[in-house]
């Protein structure tokens, strides 16, 4: 009988894992690449921080399942904005499987696009253009474009600089593998509180 029950919940676990983008016991993502582009000049951004957050589900009965995050990665955009993440793969323990990968793009004077499942956009199987603002400011527009172009505005004021770092914030426990990251963003902090005591 529990061998039975065993087998019903690994049938379960594959089945479900079929339906969302997700594999079982082996984790795997594929090649991601993407650009990051002025909106208002067509520019590449050049030295733009790109991470992204690989996540797992792992079955916590009688609750839902728990997401939690298994690697990040970061990287930043070349002299045309082009960025690109190796496929990854490792093994993951039973009763998990993989979830959404989630990405964060940020540059110093420019709105940062915040922690978004952009897997599809980034592996080249979703090319939808899409317009969103930020909730803080809706005069703001960023674009999702073909080939996994996002367009970026600048950020000119005080307050949607400071909107925008805030949303540049990595997973703390990652933080000591975000290198660059962390310089970046303390030196955006460091500016505002700079510029903001003058």
């Amino acid at each position: 009988m529990k061998a039975n029950y065993i087998l019903l919940i690994l049938l379960f676990m594959m089945v479900y894992s079929t339906t969302c983008h997700a594999s079982w016991l082996i984790y795997y993502k594929p090649e991601y690449h993407g650009r990051v582009i002025d909106i208002d000049t067509g520019q590449p951004i050049e030295g733009a921080v790109v991470v992204a957050k690989y996540q797992k589900e792992t079955l916590a009965p009688p609750v839902e399942p728990k997401s939690s995050v298994i690697h990040v990665k970061e990287t930043l955009t070349d002299k045309d904005g082009r960025f690109t993440f190796p496929s990854y793969t490792t093994i993951i323990q039973p009763f998990s499987w993989s979830y959404d990968v989630s990405f964060l793009i940020f540059k110093p004077g420019y709105l940062c696009y915040g922690w978004s499942v952009l897997e599809d956009m980034f592996s080249g199987k979703d090319n939808t253009v899409v317009e969103r603002n930020p909730i803080w400011n809706k005069r703001l527009t960023y674009r999702f474009d073909i080939l996994g172009t996002i367009l970026l505005p600048k950020v000119i004021s005080y307050e949607d600089r400071f909107q925008s770092a805030l949303k540049f914030s990595t997973p703390i426990d990652y933080d000591k593998y975000l290198p660059i990251s962390k310089k970046v963003n303390q030196g955006e902090i460091d500016y505002l509180n700079l510029i903001r005591g003058k």
